[in-house]
């Protein structure tokens, strides 16, 4: 894969993060799953290329908390939705028929609530390794935008860590936040390409270097100095 290629990659890693972002503000359910996934397929072409170990880090953690969310969110609805028969528990008059019923839903509810916070401290992670890789690898992009991906990277780090501390609710709604504007500086990558060329076109062209190679008159052999058109010693024509 050549610079460009990886150029290109990074362009589109960026686009998918503007995407997402968009999403993170109108959530639609599992739409900015889809693009997490696409945008781990552009980090692994990169990686060809690089072979950097937290780029690596960062695929294989942040898929891992992908897909443990998509299972805290799994079991939990089972035990949103887990069958209860509220009219036979009314009807018996037991008063612990009612907690006994709803203990599927409590033990269901807790393991998917225990899954996700596993998959909030293995975001963090992620994005810890993604952060390392732009603050070691800053000079692989133009200085803004290396700038911005390690700010973003930040940013949803500590959003994730916002989330772990959820019941607090406060913190949702700061981790909310702060993924919205991490996962906007991420997107600046998708001027990658634009900003390579802008330094392309603005690197000055070389200066021809001047001669300065001795002259000698091709009639008596002596230096020549200055443009002169003659010979300062025998006077022939040069």
């Amino acid at each position: 894969m050549s610079n460009t290629d990886t150029s290109l990659e990074w362009r589109s890693f960026g686009s998918k993060m503007q995407i997402i972002a968009i999403f993170v503000i109108i959530p639609i359910p599992f739409v900015g799953l889809i693009f997490s996934i696409l945008a781990l397929g552009h980090i692994k072409n990169i990686n060809f290329q690089l072979n950097n170990p937290a780029l690596a880090d960062f695929r294989s953690k942040f898929f891992t908390a992908l897909m443990l969310k998509i299972v805290a969110a799994v079991v939990s609805l089972v035990g949103l939705f887990f069958p209860v028969d509220f009219y036979s528990i009314i009807m018996s008059g037991d008063p612990n028929a009612l907690f006994a019923a709803l203990m599927p839903t409590f033990i269901f509810s807790g393991i998917g609530i225990v899954i996700a916070i596993i998959a909030g401290a293995i975001e963090m992670g992620a994005w810890g390794s993604l952060e390392s890789f732009f603050r070691q690898n800053a000079t692989m992009f133009p200085a803004h935008i290396s700038r911005d991906a390690e700010e973003g990277s930040h940013y949803l780090r500590n959003a994730a860590l916002m989330y772990l501390l959820g019941f607090l609710i406060i913190t949702a709604l700061i981790g909310w936040i702060f993924q919205i504007i991490g996962y906007f500086k991420l997107a600046k990558l998708n001027g990658v390409m634009k900003a390579d060329q802008q330094m392309t076109a603005t690197q000055p062209a070389p200066t021809p270097a001047t001669s300065t190679a001795s002259k000698f008159c091709p009639n008596c052999g002596a230096d020549i100095t200055g443009a002169g058109k003659f010979c300062g010693s025998c006077g022939s024509t040069l």
